[in-house]
C-alpha cells in the first residue's frame, strides 16, 4: 500500500462518489476507479458496493476508513513539518491580500520582500476577507492580510496598523484647500462609493447614520481606482483608507483630508494558519507591511514624500 492510493480511497469514501472524488482530487474518475482497484487488489477484499451512482463501503472499507485518517493526518503533519526545517530557502509563498491593499501597498511590500529573499517567488491573490481566511484556513495560503474582526478558530491573527479613513475631493472642489474637515461638512454632499455589501461602504454608512447625517452617494462603483478617477474628474467626494491613498498620482491629482472629529478607520490584521511557526519571510512581509501602514496612516501626502526623498 502507498500514503496516496490510501488518500484516493478516504477521498472516495468521504464523497461517495468517484467522479466527485476525482474532481477535487484534480485527477480522472478512471485514474482514481483504477487506484482503487490495485488497493482492493493489495488487500484482498473489496471496499466499496457500487450500487447505481452511489458509493457504499463494505465491512472492509469501513474498517480502512476508520483506521487511516489519523495515520493520513499525521502524515502531512510530518511532510509540513520536514518542509519547515529549510523554510527560509522555500521559493513559493501564496498570499491573500484584500483587494484594496494590491494597488499600492502590497507591492511597496513584497518589493522589499524580494530584495531581502530574491530567490523567492509570490503569488498574490486580490479577494475578500472572508474567502481568504476560508483559503488560509485550508492552508490554500502562507499568508492573509485583512480587515479585522477574523474569528475563524483554524487561524491565528497579528495586528499591523490602524488604517484611518481620509476624504477625496477634486483639486478643483471647494474643499481643495482645506487640511482638515468636520463630518458634517459631507452632509448631503455628492458622494462617490461602493455598493452596499461592500464591507468599506457599510462601515462609512453605519458612521453617517450614527451621527444622522445623510450620505448622498451619486456613483457606486466596486473599484478604488475607478472611484479615485471619477472623484478626480469632479464627480463627487470619497472616503477612503490612508493605505489607497499613497503614491505619486494620488498626492499630485486629489485634495486628501483628513476627518477630525469622528475617527472611521479598519485594523488591518495578518493571519495565517495556528498550526504553522512563522517564517523569516512572512515575518518580513509582515513587518513591510506594518511599517507602510503606519506610514500611510500618518499622511498620504507625508507619506509619499518621505518615501521617495
Amino acid at each position: 500500500m502507498n500514503f496516496q492510493r490510501l488518500n484516493y480511497f478516504r477521498a472516495a469514501a468521504e464523497f461517495g462518489s468517484l467522479r466527485k472524488a476525482a474532481e477535487a482530487l484534480n485527477i480522472s474518475q478512471p485514474s482514481l476507479s483504477r487506484q482503487i482497484q490495485i488497493l482492493e487488489h493489495e488487500l484482498r477484499a473489496p471496499l466499496f458496493l457500487r450500487q447505481s451512482k452511489r458509493l457504499t463501503l463494505t465491512p472492509a472499507g469501513v474498517l480502512l476508513a476508520s483506521r487511516i485518517g489519523g495515520m493520513l493526518d499525521e502524515v502531512e503533519a510530518i511532510q509540513r513539518d520536514i518542509a519547515k526545517l529549510s523554510d527560509d530557502r522555500r521559493l513559493h509563498m501564496r498570499i491573500g491580500a484584500i483587494q484594496s491593499t494590491c494597488d499600492f501597498l502590497m507591492p511597496r511590500a513584497i518589493g522589499a520582500l524580494r530584495a531581502k529573499f530574491p530567490d523567492l517567488q509570490v503569488a498574490v491573490h486580490g479577494v475578500r476577507s472572508t474567502e481568504i481566511i476560508e483559503q488560509v484556513g485550508r492552508r490554500s495560503l502562507d499568508l492573509g492580510i485583512v480587515a479585522a474582526p477574523v474569528s475563524d478558530p483554524r487561524v491565528v491573527q497579528t495586528a499591523l496598523a490602524t488604517d484611518p479613513f481620509r476624504m477625496i475631493a477634486s483639486r478643483r472642489h471647494r474643499h481643495a484647500a482645506m487640511r482638515r474637515l468636520s463630518l458634517e461638512s459631507l452632509d448631503a454632499e455628492p458622494f462617490v462609493t461602493f455598493p452596499r455589501g461592500f464591507a468599506l461602504r457599510d462601515q462609512i454608512e453605519a458612521v453617517f447614520d450614527a451621527n444622522r447625517l445623510s450620505m448622498n452617494v451619486v456613483v457606486e462603483l466596486e473599484s478604488i481606482e475607478a472611484i479615485k478617477e471619477l472623484v478626480r474628474e469632479g464627480g463627487g467626494v470619497s472616503l477612503l483608507p490612508s493605505s489607497t491613498l499613497m503614491g505619486d498620482k494620488n498626492v499630485r491629482e486629489l485634495a486628501i483630508i483628513t476627518i477630525d472629529d469622528h475617527v472611521i478607520a479598519r485594523e488591518i490584521v495578518a493571519v495565517r494558519h495556528v498550526g504553522d511557526k512563522i517564517s523569516r519571510p512572512v515575518l518580513f512581509l509582515q513587518n513591510a507591511i506594518q511599517n507602510a501602514l503606519h506610514l500611510s496612516s500618518a499622511s498620504p501626502r507625508d507619506a509619499y514624500l518621505m518615501s521617495s526623498g
